[in-house]
């Protein structure tokens, strides 16, 4: 992560201590370099439904209503 944003040993030894923070234009370099990708809470929720139903979507293909692990079928 040093290497990634440019800093030296000093300025890793200022963010430690609280004496530094984090340039808003580094953020998202700082946060892929250890495998992070800041997204919205917006998207989240969305990828959340879309894959609830998305899993689940047979029943409503076949105009059976709603998708999801906790549907019942009727006879």
């Amino acid at each position: 992560m040093q290497r990634s944003i440019g800093w030296d040993n000093s300025q890793v030894s200022r963010f430690l201590n609280g004496d530094q923070g984090v340039v808003i234009d580094k953020l998202d370099t700082m946060v892929a370099s250890v495998g992070y990708v800041l997204v919205t809470r917006k998207y989240l929720d969305a990828v959340a439904t879309l894959g609830e139903v998305g899993m689940h979507c047979e029943c409503a293909r076949q105009g059976m209503g709603e998708c999801g692990l906790s549907r019942e079928v009727r006879q």
